[in-house]
């Protein structure tokens, strides 16, 4: 195998050896082969790029049994953050580079969906120059809770392993936040086995997008909600019906003014931050479905500023973690107004940043530019992505999350924006059109292509004619696409799959035990072609449910309106640089 010079690397370098220039006139004139190629890391890169790195060898080695060496390193003074560039240097180095660590992450990982886009799975263009740079700091995604589907559409159904692959999706996507609703207003003290085990498991996921994915999450709850009678407890957490009980006076419910209530509110929350230390923010909504009639917006700030002092005491990075208020309807006596700007102003004067907003409403966002505050708020445009509640079905919303970037862009210096889903795996296009649309323009096409490629890059048009269905009247093409689909996938040929397809799930017929809560729906079928596309885009196909929805989710619908370094890598295959 070739060895790589001793020089100084800027970037990730992935250079080709001589011995390999025979391998690179087998391919096309114009295509570089990466088979044998050497590959460079520093010892101190983030342990996420690692991670990359580590995908990117087995990639490469896979296919001809090459053990390349590897090796990373990043650009601050040439690159902003998450800032990369990926070119080819002197017609035989590849250069991946990034301003910070995670822009150097997303030139591996974009590098890793180029080699698996050309036609021998090795290769990439000789005059390769990609330089991309992010709109936003901070592109979130919110993986909302409540609703039962069926598995996998339904967050809650999902395994701990599912959760992990599906950060491994958003990560790919370049989305780097995570927002989830844990549910601990499902959990009272003292804590049950199975509730421990429940926190332990999300201190392990937090972990692992810290670790795996340089991912940030955030934890949301409501500011006065606690499912604390006994015959709440006494169920599994799995049988906990939140609708049955959040709205309830003297169950759910809690009287922030009561000093009983407010100190079992702070109680349960002492236990998360006690046992799920290692969370990027925490943060409370200030209305639905908490809040308290007659209840002054102090009393919200009160709770905000007393979390604070108990992350302060818990955390394990506590001058780093975030508190921020999820801004919705509002909390007080006053006209929505009157309580948003009390609420925000009592924020800002109570609780001791870090601290950012999450805004609903143009109010919202007047509030915190007045605030000075807006590289701590993110848009939240909640119901665009994804309605809630909603069926387990999509439509493409790209003309509506445009027009939310054209709101965005009359504040200038805004944190960037996060987008609510109840159905990931089926809200793949508009998640992937918000997150690219935080890095530049992107057109309906382009998007869908780009999505396409990044899961079956062979049939990347025919996946995206399907998907464009979903703007079109008429079922006759949408059924047409459907059978073709079909077809590829009952004929079991080998496919190479892109770089967010490696990461699919399901993969087995079953759901194992899960982290959040198990899905207990009957299942009510629902044969579609949307549901068929989806379910032509994870090969072991049988493993899909049909698109349904269960029994208790059309209760829990109709309730609500009615109340409304992370990967090892063997040291004999990688040689690590010191700086």
């Amino acid at each position: 195998m070739g060895r790589i010079r001793k020089r100084r690397l800027t970037a990730v370098g992935v250079e080709v050896p001589n011995e390999n220039a025979a391998a690179r006139s087998m391919n096309q004139p114009n295509d570089i082969s990466l088979q044998g190629a050497t590959i460079v890391v520093a010892e101190d890169e983030a342990s996420y790029v690692h991670h990359a790195v580590g995908e990117l060898r087995r990639q490469i080695s896979s296919t001809d049994g090459a053990q390349p060496e590897i090796a990373v390193r990043t650009v601050p003074r040439e690159l902003g953050p998450g800032e990369f560039v990926l070119r080819v240097e002197h017609g035989r180095t590849i250069v991946a580079a990034g301003g910070d660590s995670m822009g150097t992450n997303y030139a591996v990982m974009q590098l890793r969906q180029l080699l698996t886009e050309s036609e021998s799975g090795l290769s990439i263009p000789a005059d390769l120059n990609v330089h991309e740079r992010p709109r936003y700091p901070t592109r979130g995604l919110y993986l909302h809770q409540h609703w039962r589907y069926n598995h996998p559409y339904a967050t809650w159904s999902w395994s701990v392993e599912d959760w992990k692959r599906a950060l491994d999706m958003v990560a790919c996507m370049r989305i780097n936040l995570v927002m989830i609703w844990p549910h601990m207003d499902m959990i009272a003290p003292p804590l049950s086995e199975a509730e421990r085990k429940h926190l332990s498991d999300l201190r392990e996921l937090i972990d692992y997008a810290h670790r795996a994915r340089g991912l940030k999450i955030w934890l949301v709850e409501p500011a006065n909600v606690l499912l604390d009678q006994p015959e709440v407890k006494r169920l599994p957490m799995e049988q906990r019906d939140y609708y049955a009980y959040a709205h309830m006076e003297g169950g759910g419910l809690k009287n922030p003014a009561n000093p009983k209530a407010r100190a079992a509110l702070l109680a349960n929350r002492e236990e998360l931050y006690r046992r799920v230390p290692n969370a990027d923010g925490y943060g409370y909504i200030d209305s639905d479905p908490g809040g308290w009639i007659g209840s002054p917006s102090s009393e919200f700030v009160d709770l905000l500023a007393a979390n604070r002092a108990l992350l302060d005491r818990h955390h394990e990075r506590p001058k780093e973690v975030e508190l921020f208020h999820w801004a919705l309807a509002g909390w007080g006596t006053g006209t929505p107004m009157e309580n948003w700007r009390a609420t925000m102003n009592g924020v800002v004067r109570q609780v001791r940043p870090p601290r950012a907003f999450l805004a609903c409403f143009a109010p919202h966002i007047e509030i915190t530019k007045e605030l000075d505050h807006l590289p701590q708020t993110l848009l939240f445009p909640y119901g665009v992505i994804d309605g809630e509640p909603s069926l387990p079905l999509t439509a493409l919303r790209f003309d509506q999350l445009q027009r939310a970037f054209q709101f965005m862009g009359n504040y200038e210096g805004m944190a960037g924006i996060i987008g609510n889903v109840q159905t990931f795996l089926i809200q793949l296009p508009n998640i992937f059109y918000t997150s690219r649309s935080c890095w530049g323009s992107i057109g309906d096409r382009e998007a869908l292509l780009s999505l396409a490629r990044l899961l079956f890059p062979g049939n990347a048009e025919l996946l995206a004619d399907a998907w464009a269905q979903l703007h079109k009247t008429g079922s006759a093409a949408a059924h047409t696409i459907a059978e073709r689909l079909d077809t590829i996938s009952k004929e079991k040929k080998s496919s190479r799959l892109g770089t967010l397809a490696q990461w699919r799930f399901p993969t087995r017929s079953k759901s194992s035990p899960t982290w959040s809560r198990c899905c207990t729906s009957t299942p009510g079928r629902s044969r579609c072609a949307k549901a068929r596309t989806l379910a032509w885009s994870n090969p072991s196909r049988a493993s899909w449910p049909r698109c349904s929805i269960g029994k208790s989710g059309t209760d829990s619908s109709a309730r609500t309106r009615q109340t409304r370094r992370s990967s090892t890598i063997s040291s004999s295959t990688v040689r690590i640089v010191k700086p």
